[in-house]
């Protein structure tokens, strides 16, 4: 079979997406190749194809043992013979995947990088052709990604210890330019073939929410999942910072009416999957997970994202919000944020230092590039620019334009003279010795009466309640703008500190422009954007009860097979085909999601109940 031909029998597609073919066309020529595509941009498919094309067997290298699992038991579920090696499964399971691999069985191996340091796998891969080395999540290479693991360093002379050198393939759908950089360097792949693929999610609206404390950020999250359709079956995430806070959220969630289950590694390995069976089939819509949720699952009807608690890197946010609207639809993604997210994030940080297994060196840098990476999530999310294109510049891409489908492009905001302000705090700031942080600075130009003010003499300084008329909230505001632009510096202690650029503002040798929101009363209404706005609109009309009757069918054929209900035929595929209807197995493989494997498993059935269904109503109306 050709490509095309195995894209259709064994994926359900009839095209390629965007750089695919590109990528299967240079591995299948026998070069190494470098993808870089966004979340839902259909990584895997450039390696599961070509490796069904390839004489030997793929060896696809992956960080984790429930993304391992998951993809091949999808590839299973297709028709594809894979197996994995790793410590989840017992020896005999082990050698029983080696077997199968031996005698040509299986065509695609999953397994983890320190799996490579191990002398029986390398022995085990001189005795078979490997032809394909696909390296997934390849940002883990790197100290400047977000997930550095060492063992991805072992990959290239893993590669060059065996008889011949195969094909290198990375994949990742998150990496800055520096990442790219080391993912090349230390794969050492040779002249590959690259495609790195816009940033850019179209059908995704971005949202971000301030909120003073959790109180406030529960009532938010309750209005958000309510204008999401939570309460009636729309699918969403939500991402928490802890494994108590997921526990805690999926238990007030639930008593104001949602339906919704935790996920984290504090679990039993039964209840995670217990309760990710539970999301992926449809019969819990809300799961509030730990970042350990969502990695290689593919569940397409993802409707929403909601970020509970800022996330410590521009490339785990840019992650887990592209969970949503795998299928294409508009989706939104929502991040709600206090400022105590920050010092929550740097404790982690700190945590992983002193828990590391590097050497101290190599952990004092990746803690340092921890907190770059967190204050470029904090200036993200303060900047008042499109967020989408916030994002894309972070990645090295730049759009002339705003989005338009943003929290930020549908907020009309305004530049405000804050010079004066400006000058406040900076005086401030000095006085008080560039000793204290964003907080006690406040409290000084609010002229608070507190012990602390009192013991340290800040009542006497000129600046005491010089902003007492002003919110603690504008004060922050404008603070936070100052070290943005570079008038003002935080050290690791949160102390506020002058930079060189200081005295330009401080002696008024410039303006200090800040956007801030409209305050005129009579400014345009709110228009939503496009995105927002298709989202929001009426979903194409379906049959319900007709939906209500396949789905049932369904869900009983995934019971009977063990698998997912989305994997046997997801909703949104279920409802395409009660609006159309179709009573031929040809038309019912021509909707859009409808793969001859979906077909074998319950195809038939569905057409019987069609046409059962088409004829009880032509009844009923005679």
């Amino acid at each position: 079979m050709n490509k095309l031909e195995i894209l259709g029998k064994y994926f359900g597609c009839g095209s390629f997406r965007s750089g695919q073919e590109t990528l299967i066309d240079g591995i299948l020529s026998g070069k190494d190749v470098l993808g870089i595509l966004p979340t839902g941009g259909g990584k895997s498919l450039c390696y599961q194809l070509p490796a069904l094309m390839l004489d030997g067997v793929t060896a696809v290298i992956s960080p984790l043992i429930s993304l391992m699992t998951d993809q091949r038991d999808a590839l299973l579920q297709r028709g594809i013979n894979a197996v994995c090696l790793n410590s989840a499964a017992s020896p005999d399971e082990n050698a029983a995947a080696e077997r199968a691999l031996i005698s040509g069985h299986a065509k695609i191996v999953y397994l983890s990088p320190e799996r490579l340091e191990n002398p029986r796998t390398l022995s085990l891969f001189s005795k078979i052709p490997l032809s394909l080395i696909a390296v997934d999540e390849a940002h883990c290479i790197s100290q400047w990604g977000h997930d550095f693991r060492p063992a991805y360093l072992r990959i290239a002379e893993f590669a060059d210890d065996l008889p011949k050198r195969p094909i290198i393939a990375a994949f990742t759908a998150t990496a800055t330019p520096a990442v790219r950089r080391d993912i090349f360097e230390r794969l050492r792949l040779n002249d590959p073939v690259t495609v790195v693929n816009s940033f850019a999610r179209d059908n995704l609206f971005f949202e971000v929410n301030r909120q003073p404390n959790d109180a406030e950020k529960l009532l938010d999250t309750v209005e958000f999942l309510r204008r999401m359709g939570a309460d009636n079956g729309s699918c969403g995430i939500i991402y928490c910072s802890s494994r108590e806070k997921t526990e805690i959220i999926s238990r007030s969630l639930n008593g104001m009416g949602f339906s919704c289950l935790p996920y984290h590694a504090g679990m039993s390995a039964e209840e995670r999957q217990r309760n990710q069976n539970a999301f992926l089939s449809g019969q819990c819509p809300v799961i509030a997970a730990t970042n350990a949720f969502g990695m290689g699952i593919n569940k397409p009807d993802v409707r929403f994202v909601l970020h509970y608690n800022m996330p410590g890197s521009p490339e785990a946010y840019y992650q887990e919000a592209g969970r949503a609207g795998r299928d294409g639809k508009a989706s939104v993604c929502r991040l709600l944020y206090s400022d105590s997210d920050s010092f929550i994030v740097r404790a982690l940080i700190d945590e992983a230092e002193q828990n590391s297994e590097l050497d101290e060196e190599t952990a004092a840098f990746v803690k340092k590039v921890r907190l770059k990476q967190l204050s470029a999530t904090e200036n993200i999310l303060r900047s008042g620019n499109c967020l989408q294109n916030e994002i894309l510049r972070y990645f090295g891409e730049s759009s002339p334009k705003r989005c338009g489908r943003c929290s930020v492009c549908d907020r009309r905001t305004e530049y405000r003279d804050c010079t004066v302000e400006a000058q406040k705090i900076l005086s401030c700031v000095k006085r008080m010795g560039e000793r204290f942080g964003i907080s006690d600075t406040t409290a000084v130009l609010r002229g608070i009466n507190s012990r602390f003010i009192t013991e340290n003499g800040f009542d006497r300084l000129s600046t005491y309640g010089i902003m007492k008329d002003s919110s603690d909230k504008e004060i922050r505001e404008i603070t936070l703008e100052l070290i943005k632009q570079g008038y003002l510096k935080q050290s690791e202690d949160r102390s506020l500190h002058f930079t060189e650029n200081t005295a330009t503002v401080l002696y008024a040798r410039t303006r200090f422009l800040v956007r801030l929101p409209i305050q005129n009363s009579v400014a345009e209404p709110f228009t939503p954007s496009a995105a927002l706005t298709e989202f929001l609109s009426p979903p194409v009309p379906y049959d319900e009860k007709l939906f209500a009757r396949l789905k049932a069918i369904r869900d009983k054929v995934s019971t009977v097979c063990g698998l997912p209900a989305y994997a046997v035929m997801p909703d949104n595929v279920l409802k395409e085909i009660s609006a159309a209807k179709p009573t031929t197995a040809d038309d019912l493989l021509k909707i859009k999601g409808v793969s001859p494997e979906h077909f074998r498993r319950c195809g038939e059935r569905l057409l019987a109940e069609i046409l059962t269904y088409i004829n009880e109503t032509k009844h009923q109306g005679g």
